[in-house]
């Protein structure tokens, strides 16, 4: 059930791809759709370590819940506001607060249910959903909307559809056990998610998760400017579809197939193989030939391969610092570091792609991968040589 709990959330939330769209529809620019949407991501961050400890003293699966309502609230305001003002802002706020309630108490959730020697298979198999709605939200969204001239009616239909994958998310978390684990007594706010991160700070770790945030804005962001701009495109699909199918579909492949495999050779070990791959995927944009669209694939796949196991490594690393009792503080940790990559990366790689080139933007995003790799590699060996003493060491 949390499984199809998370699956239903996640296709509701790629459907919303088109958002920028519904913007344009109200009679914004794209320029208004950035403003919509920096000034969402920049509140919704800001919001992060308030809610991080609520996490924590109202559970799991309490917090997952209130995530949903506040996204279902702000998703079907929208049906009833007829131009752009000041509401599309608010509702824009509401859904990535709430979109952020849900990630990190769906992640609190699985680390307080699996077995700590499972825990990176649990969120391997959890986050998988991420992969299959990679399939379905985007392109049946486009079928929702069509090729034509949009109505309001079309967009009602998008946001429905949508409200209603989230109703029934929220119908399976109610059938769920609620963990046994005891209510933190951190203070609420700011103050206690400060606390509680100094005392289970998980240290280098959150290095990749900032550089790996920063480089996914370019497959979930700057891609179709790309494709765009080189003239990418197939006889039946874009690059962006052809890419997305060998990214999804083989990262779920690898997904599936390596969950259990860093809890068996050691998380880090598979978190810096993860970054070496991403960073392969970064210069193998370099080999695409806009002549054949096919060949993005090849970036598809070397990319799809690193998120598969960078994604699950990087969240048991940091979770299995937090105590059962504040993990929800740890996971909104994690996230806040990856709201703040994405907000980095937007101005940064933007002027890269617009002043030097794309060739540039791949070749500094691998550049970026390949050192955080190498830098965690180097912070590893010592706690590997400490094991092969047996001393023990954080995993």
């Amino acid at each position: 059930m949390v499984f199809v709990a998370h699956l239903s959330f996640v296709i509701s939330n790629t459907l919303l791809t088109h958002y920028a769209r519904w913007v344009e529809f109200l009679g914004g620019s794209v320029r208004d759709v950035g403003l919509v949407l920096g000034t969402a991501a920049i509140v919704a961050m800001l919001s992060r370590p308030f809610a991080g400890t609520y996490i924590d003293r109202l559970g799991a699966r309490n917090t997952w819940l209130l995530g949903l309502v506040l996204f279902l609230v702000g998703l079907l305001a929208g049906i009833w506001i007829v131009q752009l003002n000041v509401w599309v802002y608010i509702c824009r706020i509401m859904m990535l607060i709430g979109q952020g309630l849900v990630f990190t108490s769906g992640l609190t959730y699985v680390s307080q249910v699996a077995p700590r020697h499972r825990q990176t298979e649990a969120f391997a198999v959890f986050g998988s959903a991420g992969f299959v709605a990679m399939f379905l939200g985007p392109n049946l969204g486009d079928i929702i909307l069509g090729t034509g001239e949009r109505t309001s009616a079309n967009f009602a239909i998008l946001f429905g559809v949508a409200g209603a994958l989230l109703i029934v998310s929220a119908f399976c978390l109610l059938l769920v056990r609620v963990p046994p684990v005891s209510q933190s007594k951190a203070p609420a706010g700011i103050t206690g998610f400060i606390s509680t991160v100094r005392r289970y700070w998980p240290g280098a770790v959150l290095v990749n998760t900032l550089t790996f945030s920063m480089i996914c804005s370019i497959p979930f962001g700057f891609l179709p400017s790309y494709v765009d701009a080189v003239g990418l495109n197939g006889k039946a699909l874009s690059g962006v579809g052809l890419f997305f199918i060998a990214y999804g579909g083989w990262g779920l492949v690898v997904r599936l197939s390596t969950r259990r495999v860093a809890d068996q050779i050691g998380r880090r070990k598979v978190l810096i193989s993860g970054l070496l791959l991403t960073s392969l995927g970064m210069f193998s944009f370099l080999l695409v030939n806009p002549q054949h669209a096919w060949t993005i694939f090849l970036p598809g796949l070397i990319c799809g391969s690193g998120h598969a196991l960078v994604f699950p490594a990087i969240n048991a690393l940091t979770m299995g610092c937090f105590p059962d009792k504040s993990k929800g503080t740890g996971s909104m940790l994690s996230l806040t570091v990856c709201d703040f990559g994405v907000v980095a990366a937007a101005p940064l790689f933007g002027f890269v792609a617009d002043e030097i080139g794309y060739d540039a933007l791949f070749a500094l995003a691998g550049t970026m991968a390949f050192g955080a790799a190498a830098f965690y590699f180097c912070v590893s060996v010592p706690i590997w040589r400490e094991r092969r003493l047996g001393i023990s060491a954080r995993t």
